[in-house]
């Protein structure tokens, strides 16, 4: 076999996929408040889960499509999270949203008796 010599230019797809990021670059450049507004903040949480649970949550977020679980294990984490919080609101706070008058810092420790 001989070896072929690759050239020094890109495929035309990766160019495109090249022109497609620069395009969306300079968007965001020229509206900062608005890609700002798009993406909102993420902040990372640890929690203990039981094992059965994590591995049924690794093998659905294979199992299905991106699109009908947000894209990832996050994803479809969140969308299980935010319809659990649309369920408390409507149960505990009459449809509204849960706010605090100040930020809310997470319970550290043992959780305590009941």
């Amino acid at each position: 076999m001989t070896a072929r010599k690759r050239s020094g230019r890109k495929s035309s797809s990766s160019r495109a996929s090249v022109s497609k990021k620069r395009a969306r670059k300079r968007q965001a450049q020229k509206e900062p408040e608005k890609a700002a507004e798009e993406t909102p903040a993420r902040s990372k949480a640890t929690f203990d889960l039981p094992a059965d649970l994590l591995q049924e949550l690794r093998v659905a977020s294979i199992s299905v499509p991106l699109k009908a679980i947000g894209g990832s294990m996050s994803g479809l984490t969140e969308r299980a999270l935010r319809d659990a919080i649309a369920e408390l609101r409507k149960v505990y706070n009459k449809g509204k949203p849960f706010e605090a008058d100040e930020p809310v810092k997470g319970r550290r420790g043992r959780p305590p008796r009941v």
